[in-house]
């Protein structure tokens, strides 16, 4: 969005009131723990770990960052920045490790929000 020939700045942009700010994530590339605490593996999982050129360097989604076990450290940091909703993701293959709804992988369903 433009004013002119010049850039917006804060004080030109207004927010309605009662905006509502938040943040999301996506397991895949945030969550780290890719066989920790019973979680399957999934098509990702499968895919990066072959290796070969598949992927750039060959990274996968192993350690990410971290959220798996930061997660009290990102409710911290969401608090800090005033948001007022967080949409976070979890892994199916965390939570029904064998890909069905026969099991459901308790330890998968660790994250509390406060």
């Amino acid at each position: 969005m433009r004013f002119g020939n010049k850039l917006p700045v804060l004080e030109d942009i207004a927010f309605p009131v009662g905006f509502a700010w938040g943040a999301a994530t996506a397991a895949y590339q945030i969550e780290e723990g890719w066989n920790a605490d019973g979680k399957g593996p999934n098509v990702w999982d499968i895919f990066t770990h072959q290796g070969g050129d598949r992927v750039f360097k060959n990274q996968t989604g192993d350690v990410a960052c971290g959220r798996y076990t930061l997660w009290e450290e990102d409710l911290k940091c969401i608090k800090q920045l005033g948001l007022t909703h967080y949409c976070f993701s979890l892994s199916w293959s965390r939570l029904l490790p064998d890909g069905t709804t026969g099991f459901i992988n308790q330890k998968g369903c660790k994250v509390e929000c406060t």
